[in-house]
């Protein structure tokens, strides 16, 4: 009987003050994620207008040598 009790109170006392705890967390990673989330897509697009605007359009970018400060591009035909 002494373990059945034990047991008892034991996950009373989780369901009590353990729980409650754990979910505020999680809100707070939703929250921590969703700001995380909107700053790299603001991030992106960004980055994205500003590759649209110094591309030329028969050409795709394909990576950037940075000690030559150049971008290095493919041809968009087969």
């Amino acid at each position: 009987m002494k373990t059945l009790s034990g047991k008892f109170l034991a996950f009373l006392f989780c369901a009590v003050f353990v729980a409650p705890g754990l979910l505020q967390a999680q809100n707070v990673s939703k929250k921590q994620m969703k700001q995380l989330i909107d700053d790299n897509i603001r991030h992106a697009a960004i980055q994205y207008k500003l590759l649209a605007h110094n591309t030329p359009k028969n050409v795709m970018p394909r990576s950037y040598d940075a000690k030559k400060n150049e971008v290095i591009t493919s041809n968009t035909k087969w």
